[in-house]
């Protein structure tokens, strides 16, 4: 992802370009209500992979493109936040939001999931250190 937002080359990483990271980008309330909706509040209910555990809102990925689906009231202000306040999508809205749940070191294996995922992937991070590898 390139931006043209100024206030984002700030928070470039490195080098890389289209790498950014904000931290803090959650107060320690909308974390605390994040985690309490995904856990307590709900619709979907937890699918168990080989290393995690998923829970996927507002659309289910598909080989010829997404399947839309409208996501749930309580993650449209993170979604509003990146868009409007970060211009992370330009005039365009997130398609879905996936949740992982991992164990202590586990973690995402590297995807090949094509255009579904292009040009934008945002990652909200909680709980745990994250690594992020080319």
């Amino acid at each position: 992802m390139t931006s043209d937002n100024e206030s984002l080359k700030y928070y470039r990483l490195g080098d890389v370009k289209s790498v950014f990271y904000i931290q803090d980008f959650v107060t320690e309330k909308e974390h605390n209500e994040l985690l309490d909706n995904i856990y307590n509040k709900s619709d979907v209910k937890w699918t168990q992979l080989s290393n995690r555990r998923l829970q996927n809102h507002g659309g289910l990925p598909h080989e010829k493109g997404m399947i839309a689906q409208p996501l749930p009231t309580w993650l449209l202000s993170v979604s509003d936040d990146l868009r409007q306040q970060w211009k992370i999508f330009g005039d365009r809205s997130p398609n879905h939001v996936l949740i992982n749940e991992y164990e202590s070191k586990q973690g995402i294996m590297p995807h090949k999931d094509g255009p579904v995922y292009e040009p934008i992937v945002c990652i909200l991070r909680y709980e745990h250190v994250s690594l992020l590898t080319k």
